[in-house]
């Protein structure tokens, strides 16, 4: 090293060493600051405030969207709905403040109406019959991989909690076969389309779920996704009060 280069890092190490502490703290805040917008940019950023249920009709999101609401079950059966059922309410047994919460329509022709309402999602809820499941069991699981691939939901983690209604009745089927029956499903759906030539995993407008021949698992996804057995009837609902809640 030169004669003049050793005299600037003299310098140099002289006038950090006669820093202050307070400009060197504020000198990392402002760092740690930058860095945490730089990684929010990256993995999708904060998520929104709203609680969504999705999911087949007839499947009791709208009454379950009223028991939620009214801290009750409805007395009256609920009919289907062509358009989203909105309220923001307090959950029961919750000192926290009240949660905004989106009740989807169920109808096949509406399941993009999800999109409109994907950039103030916190949480998902996907509402699902347990006594009449295999009818609907194809549809439900497209549904649930192209939720999972969107961006929009795996950059942010977004919590999804399978709630499967209907637990009261003898002919349930239990929460681990819906499970093992949904990741089923959801594996033939996406190798299906992984096969056809000219399209490709991400066609669905999102990211890859698993890695190349690894076979879908909830367990390896991205996103948190949890089970919860339920009766609306019966006016048990304390699971998704308990995911609510977590959540909010």
């Amino acid at each position: 090293m030169s004669v003049p280069m050793e005299l600037e890092y003299e310098k140099f190490i002289e006038q950090l060493t006669d820093t202050k502490p307070q400009i060197l703290i504020f000198g990392l805040a402002i760092c740690l600051f930058m860095l945490v917008g730089i990684l929010r940019i990256l993995f999708g950023g904060k998520r929104g405030k709203s609680f969504l249920l999705y999911g087949p009709s007839g499947s009791g999101k709208t009454s379950l969207f009223a028991q939620l609401k009214s801290g009750t079950p409805p007395k009256l059966g609920t009919t289907t709905s062509m358009v989203a059922n909105e309220a923001t309410f307090p959950i029961a047994g919750s000192q926290g403040p009240a949660v905004h919460v989106v009740d989807l329509p169920g109808h096949p022709r509406l399941r993009t109406e999800i999109d409109n309402y994907l950039p103030t999602t916190r949480a998902l809820l996907v509402v699902i019959d347990s006594v009449d499941f295999l009818p609907t069991a194809r549809n439900t699981a497209e549904s649930i991989y192209e939720l999972l691939a969107k961006p929009s939901v795996q950059k942010k983690r977004v919590p999804i909690l399978v709630v499967c209604n209907k637990m009261d009745r003898t002919s349930a089927h239990s929460i681990e076969f819906l499970r093992k029956r949904l990741e089923k499903e959801i594996e033939q759906y996406r190798t299906t389309r992984s096969a056809l030539k000219d399209t490709k995993e991400s066609d669905v407008g999102g990211l890859r779920l698993t890695k190349k021949n690894v076979p879908f698992s909830f367990a390896i996804c991205t996103n948190p996704i949890m089970f919860c057995g339920i009766s609306v009837v019966n006016g048990d609902v304390s699971g998704v009060n308990d995911f609510i809640k977590s959540n909010a």
